[in-house]
């Protein structure tokens, strides 16, 4: 997919809402630099080992069995790093319930053409309520104070209205750097829970989508006259 095109198919709602600021201008400058470079390796391995752990209950040696043998050998340091903060987490907090919905995914659409991906990581069923569960795999929180609205927001739009999971319990798994000891930092669970954030009100979110609207349009200007004056150089 070219750059251009990535402007009409925004990535999943956690690095969407990334780029989301609550005026134009912000938000074009976010999207004209997801436009001019894309990430060298991604997490994609160990999203996959917190899959196969809820789904086959794979343990930490299998996950790091995975991580050696797929993605770009730049990340691989960064995903075994987040696998074993991950399984240092479950065994200390085990998340209780059944695997269920394998397959589930939605999305949050924000115009015709144009929808939010919505991806969990799993979902399990714990004394007759199903609990989605998802991954922010960065190695800090990432969002600031609107965007954790925003990002919960539209978890609740897409994810929380549909009839098998309004009763829901919810869970977002981070794995940030912390300092443990002077000068020690090391990756450590940070758990939300759905209810724990302010969400937006159906009038700031309407009016982000807005914001968003504009601002793709405004980085695919830039990122045009990007192209041209690279080109001419």
């Amino acid at each position: 997919m070219g750059s251009m095109n990535k402007i009409d198919r925004p990535p999943t709602v956690e690095n969407w809402s990334r780029f989301q600021q609550p005026d134009i201008n912000s938000t074009a400058r976010k999207i004209f630099s997801f436009l001019k470079g894309g990430p060298r390796w991604g997490y994609q391995p160990s999203r996959k080992v917190v899959q196969y752990h809820f789904e086959d209950g794979i343990d930490r040696e299998t996950g790091h069995k995975v991580i050696a043998q797929a993605g770009s050998p730049l990340g691989r340091f960064y995903n075994s790093e987040l696998v074993d903060s991950f399984f240092d987490h479950v065994e200390a907090h085990p998340i209780k319930g059944i695997a269920a919905f394998s397959e589930f995914s939605t999305a949050f659409p924000i115009s015709r053409e144009i929808a939010i991906p919505v991806k969990r990581i799993a979902v399990v069923r714990d004394e007759g309520k199903f609990c989605p569960i998802f991954l922010c795999p960065w190695s800090s929180i990432g969002f600031d104070k609107f965007q954790s609205s925003l990002f919960m927001t539209v978890l609740e739009s897409s994810v929380f209205t549909l009839t098998d999971f309004q009763d829901a319990n919810g869970k977002v798994l981070f794995f940030p750097k912390q300092e443990v000891s002077k000068g020690v930092f090391k990756r450590k669970a940070v758990v939300w829970s759905r209810g724990d954030k302010q969400l937006l009100s159906k009038g700031e979110l309407e009016e982000q989508i807005q914001i968003f609207a504009k601002s793709k349009d405004l980085a695919r200007v830039w990122y045009a006259d990007f192209l041209k004056r690279k080109n001419d150089s």
